[in-house]
């Protein structure tokens, strides 16, 4: 796995930790942006040919830990907006992705 220019001091130790959870593979992808695609314990992160960046890279990883903690933030708000009909009707799905991002982030 090429793992060159992704690790660092910073993200050593979130990274053995996932590991030895998570079955992940990296690609390495004509793409603009970095992205992390979990199912059961295999995640596959896509990382831009051109942006090989660790901290990119770490905000990946700290999706998956989120994960791994069944920490949901994002998913629980769309549940949560399109069970409503009143929500639903004001929410666009972009608008509500967009919400569910923002809150993953912080």
């Amino acid at each position: 796995m090429d793992t060159d220019g992704l690790i660092d001091n910073r993200n050593l130790e979130l990274w053995n930790s996932l590991r030895m959870v998570h079955d992940i593979e990296i690609r390495k992808e004509k793409r603009p942006d970095y992205l992390a695609f979990s199912k059961n314990s295999k995640t596959i992160i896509s990382v831009p040919f051109d942006n090989v960046d660790p901290a990119s890279f770490t905000h990946e990883l700290l999706r998956i830990y989120l994960r791994t903690k069944k920490v949901f933030i994002g998913g629980g708000l769309t549940v949560s907006i399109k069970e409503s009909e009143k929500l639903s009707r004001i929410f666009s799905d972009n608008l509500i992705d967009h919400i569910g991002n923002c809150l993953d982030h912080i």
